[in-house]
């Protein structure tokens, strides 16, 4: 099943995605193993109540580069942005969610 999602890559915009729903995908993206937070964890916006942070796991330990901001904490490496069903199966975002995302939430680096 394919799910639609945003991506954010270090350096690059996000970007909307539509991916198969398989943990080898998102581990290929997030650039090796990789953990997962809720949004809500980091900013408190109730349309991203169902929203995860997918990230590398050891990112910050290894030195991956910044990538951007969620409210005050940095992410580095790439990062991919899913939604969940009250089961945890992934859901496509909605376009509120990536507008949301987009404008509200993901911090750019400044250069």
């Amino acid at each position: 099943m394919k799910i639609k999602v945003l991506y954010k890559q270090v350096g690059k915009p996000a970007e909307v995605l539509e991916i198969e729903d398989d943990y080898k995908v998102l581990q290929e993206m997030c650039g090796g193993d990789f953990s997962a937070s809720p949004v809500t964890s980091f900013v408190f916006l109730w349309e991203l109540r169902n929203v995860w942070v997918y990230y590398h796991d050891t990112g910050k330990l290894i030195g991956l580069p910044l990538n951007c901001y969620i409210g005050a904490e940095p992410l580095v490496g790439n990062v991919v942005f899913y939604a969940a069903d009250i089961e945890g199966a992934g859901i496509d975002l909605t376009a509120n969610q990536i507008g949301v995302l987009c404008t509200h939430v993901i911090k750019a680096v400044q250069s």
